[in-house]
């Protein structure tokens, strides 16, 4: 008992130090991004931001604070579910990029927009339902159960290439003999051992601080997404941001299943024809893949040509390529390569143009 009470705390020790070891080595030499996201289930089935949240994003370009509403919003105001006379709405539906990762609140893109069109001379308010993570496939159930209540005006649904292999990946959906059907009542990836973990003062504090334990929680939760992707019939893609191809490699094009594009398009009609159907005009905001500082591609390019010309279509690849140059970054190229408050502000302005254009035809929903 003696003898395997002092090879015991021997290992222990050992794994304390190699714990503390890894952490001093990351920090000194290869500093991790840590970009906690904060997520958990919600009755939907589906991920939500948690409420009233507040957590720190570094990566070696930035260092921001989230604040999470009550509702699980991004925002620093409540949003009652009653609205104002005379006011339009805008239910954003999207990932990490519509949630301003990497950014202040003041720098994102959908504080951009709310202020944009406030200075058009419109009375908005700005509904960011966004979720890191999130495909169209949940953004749909997010629209029907947390978006149409508070009764919008426009819906904006973003597009990133990883669409297609999230909405093959979550399995809420299926193609039946050509038409969209409900499948998996749920989608909630990693969120029940998250939760508990989360009741543990010391994993909350690692991470948001902990290099190492940022290490391991990356190459983790892309080894889970690929398996997840393969046995759903995807391809071996990430999440979010962290899927956009390296300068020069265009990785991305070409690996995508036809059964995840047909899927796709129809999960992005079906957003449409619900939004249109309770009164909402619909639109569409693609994230360009970005192949340099120099040079962009759209990511509706993944679905085949002019995927979205049934919609409005926010297109920003040609004003990013415009403003390029090679001291500019208009994606952080660091962390999780979201857009800089430079890139945000270029798709805000060109989103509210085009949603400028969709409102002074329309009066507000009551």
């Amino acid at each position: 008992m003696k003898k395997f009470f002092k090879t015991t705390v021997k290992w222990a020790l050992i794994g304390l130090y190699a714990l503390v070891f890894g952490e001093f080595f990351l920090r000194a030499f290869d500093p991790q991004p840590m970009m906690p996201r904060y997520v958990t289930g919600a009755p939907d089935g589906i991920r939500a931001n948690i409420p009233n949240a507040v957590y720190r994003q570094w990566t070696p370009e930035v260092d921001v604070e989230v604040r999470i509403n009550g509702e699980g919003m991004r925002a620093d105001r409540e949003i009652p579910v009653e609205k104002a006379p005379g006011t339009y709405r805008i239910v954003i539906l999207g990932d990490s990029f519509m949630m301003g990762y990497e950014v202040d609140l003041q720098d994102s893109f959908a504080w951009l927009l709310e202020e944009g069109l406030k200075a058009e001379g419109l009375k908005v308010e700005v509904i960011n339902l966004a979720v890191s993570g999130f495909g169209t496939a949940e953004e749909l159930i997010a629209l029907r159960e947390r978006g149409l209540k508070y009764k919008p005006d426009l819906v904006l649904m973003e597009w990133h290439t990883t669409d297609v292999d999230d909405n093959v990946r979550s399995g809420l959906f299926k193609m039946v003999d050509g038409a969209l059907q409900p499948a998996a009542r749920t989608y909630l990836p990693g969120v029940e051992l998250t939760d508990k973990l989360m009741k543990i003062p010391l994993y909350e504090w690692a991470i948001s601080n902990s290099h190492f334990y940022s290490a391991i929680r990356e190459r983790a939760a892309a080894v889970i997404k690929n398996i997840l992707a393969s046995m759903r019939g995807g391809t071996a893609v990430a999440d979010d941001a962290n899927d956009t191809p390296p300068a020069g490699a265009d990785t991305v094009a070409g690996e995508i299943s036809d059964a995840g594009i047909r899927l796709s398009r129809q999960l992005v009609d079906a957003l449409a024809s619900e939004a249109e159907a309770a009164g909402a005009a619909f639109m569409v905001l693609d994230v360009p893949v970005r192949l340099s500082r120099l040079d962009y591609r759209p990511s509706g390019n993944d679905l085949g040509n002019e995927p979205f010309s049934r919609y409005p279509y926010v297109n920003p690849v040609e004003a990013f390529k415009a403003a390029a140059a090679p001291d500019k970054k208009l994606y952080f190229e660091e962390g999780h390569r979201h857009w800089t408050p430079e890139g945000n502000r270029i798709v805000a302005d060109l989103a509210i143009q085009k949603a400028t254009e969709i409102l002074r035809d329309r009066s507000p929903l009551k």
